[in-house]
């Protein structure tokens, strides 16, 4: 996952049918050979997406939808469902920062944050890549073995 700097993303969401809305993301969402981009942004940012683009709550937990309502002042419903995200998916994320809620929270507890972040789920190829990267191997020849001197790094 790339942590980018926010930049006019918000702008450039015109260009999805519909924007997903959620508290959460899961590799396990994920479909096919692609990277994601992660874009901080403000609650005014966010209200901003949701208010000029058609978009979908898929937020899981009844309480949790009531908060991030709440909290960027738009209602946003109850939505149980499975979502696959490919290639040109974005997602408006309330990423919840705190204590575990407990079962009927409706509002954030003291020092609780929820976090807003755009999500861009792209093809490998648009960052350059057109492989699934080897985790194992050494990140400057591709060997699993090399125990080679590169730079100023030694491959072990």
């Amino acid at each position: 996952m790339a942590l980018k700097k926010p930049r006019s993303v918000i702008a450039q969401i015109h260009c999805i049918m519909k924007m997903l809305v959620t508290n959460a993301i899961s590799l396990n969402m994920l479909s096919g050979l692609v990277s994601v981009d992660v874009y901080p942004i403000t609650v005014a940012q966010a209200r901003r997406a949701l208010d000029s683009h058609e978009w979908e709550s898929v937020v899981g937990h009844t309480d949790t939808a009531k908060i991030l309502g709440s909290e960027i002042g738009v209602e946003i419903p109850f939505n149980r469902a499975t979502i696959t995200l490919e290639h040109g998916s974005k997602v408006l994320v309330g990423q919840y920062r705190g204590p575990r809620l407990a079962e009927g929270t409706t509002s954030l507890p003291e020092g609780a944050s929820i976090q807003w972040i755009i999500v861009e789920v792209k093809k490998l190829e648009d960052h350059g890549l057109n492989t699934v990267i080897d985790p194992i191997s050494c990140p400057y020849c591709g060997s699993r073995d090399c125990g080679a001197l590169h730079g100023d790094s030694v491959c072990s």
